[in-house]
């Protein structure tokens, strides 16, 4: 059994992806991992046959890759970018892919939590309950201690350079190397559901605000605790 395991940004995807392989290769020896680019075999014409494609989304651009993958192979898929309760509408359209899951050759989409189904018409969760199944992601396995070592090297850096510290965790469209303004006419010429299309422009504009808010909240906090430092 071949598993492939595409990556699309190292930093963010490579050892929750090398956790799974290691999980799959315990489970069975049978088992051979392949590390690939993202999208790097959808983008190619190839003869494979029943390899499994661990997918990373089910965005709508993809399906007619996933359709010619899927007459010989079959696919698996995980969001990279979930959970579903932290997305715009229009996101949550495009990447519940019901073309895709219906296909006998789909086998598993796998959630972060159960709240996740919510976001699933009755239909399709009645028809593919044994494809839509609750696993968590492997980044919150690493949240346990027997992980811990993996960045122990890293802590001890972060440790000795800013010394008793409050780390803050920013995770808001904001923070993406992009021109905003260029992105909100992709949304609106690239997806047809114009109600979602405003529906995404409008939580940009609260992700702003609520990022601003989060700095201000982090300035007020060190200024209250001078003898902490604060790692933005």
């Amino acid at each position: 059994m071949i598993v492939i395991l595409p990556i699309e940004v190292k930093d963010r995807e490579l050892l929750t992806k090398l956790l799974i392989g290691y999980f799959l290769l315990k489970k069975s020896k049978k088992v051979k991992l392949v590390l690939t680019k993202s999208s790097t075999i959808l983008s190619k014409k190839n003869n494979l046959s029943k390899i499994i494609y661990f997918e990373k989304s089910l965005s709508s651009q993809k399906i007619i890759p996933h359709k010619k993958l899927l007459k010989n192979n079959y696919v698996v898929s995980l969001d990279e970018e979930g959970p579903f309760y932290h997305w715009s509408r229009l996101f949550i359209e495009n990447r519940i892919n019901l073309k895709i899951i219906n296909d006998n050759n789909f086998k598993y989409f796998f959630l972060w939590g159960n709240n996740e189904k919510k976001f699933f018409k009755n239909e399709l969760i009645n028809k593919n309950k044994k494809k839509i199944v609750t696993t968590g992601h492997p980044k919150f396995d690493f949240l346990r201690s027997n992980y811990q070592k993996i960045f122990e090297e890293q802590i001890n850096y972060i440790k000795k350079k800013y010394g008793d510290y409050i780390y803050i965790s920013s995770s808001f469209f904001y923070d993406s190397v992009m021109n905003e303004d260029l992105y909100k006419i992709y949304v609106e010429k690239t997806f047809k559901n114009k109600f979602s299309a405003i529906n995404f422009n409008q939580n940009l504009d609260n992700d702003y605000e609520n990022y601003i808010g989060l700095v201000s909240l982090t300035k007020k906090l060190a200024i209250n605790n001078p003898k902490k430092n604060f790692y933005f």
